[in-house]
């Protein structure tokens, strides 16, 4: 019994490089995974109180989310939804 599909090894030909957008989202991805987790070390370490600590994670939030936006807005653009 053979197994119907092929090994096959993909080329850099074939797989085309990550846009700068998806790196960007990947990247933000990331971010939004450690934002909140650092900022509770560092309010064990005592480097930030509970009260910045808030300010810190609202900021990061409205940072990473702007992005977000732009990400959407320019991949409508591209595909014709928006003008």
């Amino acid at each position: 019994m053979t197994d119907s599909r092929e090994d096959h090894v993909h080329t850099s030909a074939e797989i085309p490089a990550p846009t700068f957008l998806e790196r960007t989202a990947q990247l933000r991805q990331y971010l939004y995974g450690i934002l909140t987790p650092a900022v509770a070390v560092l309010m064990g370490y005592g480097i930030v109180d509970a009260n910045t600590a808030v300010l810190w994670v609202g900021l990061g939030a409205a940072v990473l989310l702007g992005g977000t936006a732009t990400t959407a807005i320019t991949a409508q653009r591209r595909r014709g939804d928006l003008p």
